[in-house]
C-alpha cells in the first residue's frame, strides 16, 4: 500500500475544493492545506510542507496555478487541472 501523502489544495471554487479534499481523505491522504488564492497557497506551502498539490490552474482571471508551480523551489509533485478535468474523474 501506498503510503499517504500531504496534499495542498489551490482551488478558488469553494464547492470544488471540499470535493477535492473529501476524495482526497477517501482514498487515505492528508490534506494539510485548502487554498483559495495564490498568496495563501504559497504561505501554506511553506508552513505545511506538502509533498504533492493539486493545483487549478485558473484562479480567479489569471494563470495562478502555473505561477504557484514555477515559485516554489523544492521537490513537489504537481497536478494541475482544470474544472473540466475535474468533471470527467468524477463522472
Amino acid at each position: 500500500m501506498m503510503d499517504a501523502l500531504n496534499i495542498l489544495i489551490l482551488e478558488d471554487e469553494p464547492i470544488i475544493a471540499m470535493d477535492l479534499k473529501d476524495f482526497c481523505i477517501e482514498l487515505g491522504h492528508n490534506v494539510v492545506a485548502v487554498c483559495y488564492n495564490y498568496t495563501q497557497a504559497l504561505q501554506q506551502a511553506e508552513l505545511r510542507n506538502p509533498n504533492f498539490a493539486l493545483v487549478d490552474i485558473r484562479i480567479g482571471d489569471k494563470d495562478d496555478g502555473i505561477t504557484f508551480g514555477k515559485k516554489l523551489t523544492r521537490n513537489l509533485v504537481f497536478l494541475l487541472f482544470t474544472l473540466l478535468l475535474f468533471s470527467m474523474i468524477i463522472h
